[in-house]
């Protein structure tokens, strides 16, 4: 008798059904949060990753799917325990869209690296730093890491992040003697930041 009324209840103690639910829950629950964190963290630390977005996203799917089954029968069965458990992944999911879709993830490490990145910038475009040609490796700057650091003829300088390397195809570059770039030129696509700065992506 008081095991009918704990799984009638919804408590997670009753005959151990709602028990194994609710282990499950947590490790789908788990698994997707940690996948959300993992692409929010890649474009924080690389401003976009398109990659670790694509494969981390095929992997997203798995927990995902297993959710949607838990929450079937979450919302049959265990009503109670679902509304605890049940909405964790898809906010979590939703706020990791909007994160990477509106750039926010990448504007975050920006504004946590811009000090960094600006006096890196003007002590590399002033020639202390190897000239064009030439370069630094594996330089590490606030949040992002770079596969090198070239000194531009005009004054600029390029930091190539070392993200997907050696096919290296997106960084950062500051112009502060070039007119604004904005939007693709040639096979490159430049995204101004201010200050002179770009974040960049070749685009073949």
């Amino acid at each position: 008798m008081s095991g009918e009324s704990a799984l009638s209840s919804g408590s997670p103690s009753g005959r151990g059904g709602p028990l194994v639910w609710a282990v499950l829950m947590v490790v789908v629950t788990g698994l997707a949060v940690a996948c959300c964190l993992w692409i929010v963290w890649a474009d924080v630390s690389a401003f976009e990753d398109l990659n670790t977005r694509f494969f981390t996203g095929i992997n997203l799917s798995i927990p995902v799917l297993g959710w949607v089954v838990l929450a079937v029968v979450g919302y049959r069965r265990y009503p109670r325990w679902w509304w605890r458990w049940g909405l964790v992944v898809p906010l979590f999911v939703a706020v990791t869209v909007l994160m990477t879709w509106f750039e926010i993830s990448g504007r975050i490490g920006w504004a946590v690296s811009r000090g960094d990145m600006h006096r890196a910038g003007v002590v590399c475009g002033a020639g202390d730093s190897p000239p064009s040609g030439s370069s630094y490796n594996r330089e590490k700057v606030g949040v992002y890491e770079f596969y090198d650091v070239e000194r531009l003829p005009d004054g600029g300088c390029h930091f190539r992040l070392s993200r997907d390397y050696p096919v290296v195809r997106n960084g950062f570059v500051y112009l502060p003697n070039e007119e604004l770039r904005e939007g693709v030129r040639g096979h490159t696509y430049y995204l101004p930041l201010g200050d002179d700065w770009y974040f960049y992506e070749f685009t073949e």
